[in-house]
């Protein structure tokens, strides 16, 4: 009977979360059409905690794809940081054959890690959104939890045995990747880190930071802190949501400065 009953609740709520979305008007975008790639975060089956975002983003006449990436559940990792970074080129390909003529790359949690490598690497976007930042291989407590995977991948890979398959331990759980794609996400030195892929976006890229106010990692002023150039458009902000939930309580910040660029 309390199943019954939690499960009667349970949809109520999504009833009453999706009629809100529904009746909210949203003011569309004027100018160019902006496409999108929104990416979710670390071992997400599909890109739950970004739907309120991506439904009202869509609502304001964005194009927004939300794909799952190399990091979801059920691929996790199943691509090193550099073939992922080609994967989002797929993406954005496909924004602009739909007819996006701006573009822009966003993710939440390792979402944003990789919306970051992106943007240190292309200079074909208009802008890069980063939500309650995650995976930092190059930070002390994640370092070393990372350790014993980053020392057995650079075993297998000495021993000619880098495109290996084996489990490893993430700072969440176990995963499966081949040694020269789990070292290229947890080297502390690597291409994954904060220090590396912040300290190259180019100024002409401005950034969209937000921190989620009750998440206990706050990362968008060491990011601040590593860029090369600031871009007058680029912003630094919070909003009032733990970590998993910022993706859905940034849409007012994300439309805002959308709006002002």
């Amino acid at each position: 009977m309390q199943a019954k009953f939690n499960l009667v609740i349970t949809i109520l709520t999504a009833l009453i979360s999706l009629t809100a979305c529904q009746t909210t008007k949203i003011e569309r975008l004027t100018g160019d059409t902006i496409g999108m790639v929104l990416m979710h975060g670390w071992g997400a089956r599909t890109p739950y905690y970004l739907r309120k975002l991506a439904y009202d983003l869509k609502s304001a006449g964005i194009l927004v794809k939300t794909p799952m990436m190399p990091w979801s559940k059920n691929r996790i990792f199943d691509r090193g940081y550099e073939e992922s970074m080609e994967e989002i080129d797929d993406h954005v390909a496909l924004l602009k054959k739909a007819g996006a003529i701006r573009i822009f790359v966003a993710g939440h949690s390792i979402g944003a890690n990789a919306a970051l490598g992106y943007a240190a690497r292309r200079e074909n976007i208009d802008g890069v959104i980063l939500m309650a930042y995650g995976h930092v291989p190059d930070f002390n407590i994640s370092g070393r939890m990372l350790a014993p995977s980053v020392a057995r991948s650079r075993t297998m890979i000495g021993a000619g045995k880098g495109e290996s398959s084996a489990m490893f331990t993430s700072t969440y759980d176990l995963v499966r990747g081949t040694a020269n794609d789990i070292l290229s996400w947890f080297d502390p030195d690597g291409p994954s880190t904060l220090w590396h892929n912040a300290r190259l976006v180019q100024p002409i890229t401005p950034i969209l930071c937000i921190d989620g106010l009750y998440d206990r990692n706050q990362r968008c002023d060491h990011i601040y802190v590593l860029l090369p150039g600031k871009n007058s458009h680029s912003r630094f902000t919070t909003v009032e949501a733990t970590h998993l939930e910022t993706p859905n309580a940034s849409f007012k910040e994300v439309i805002g400065w959308l709006r002002a660029l």
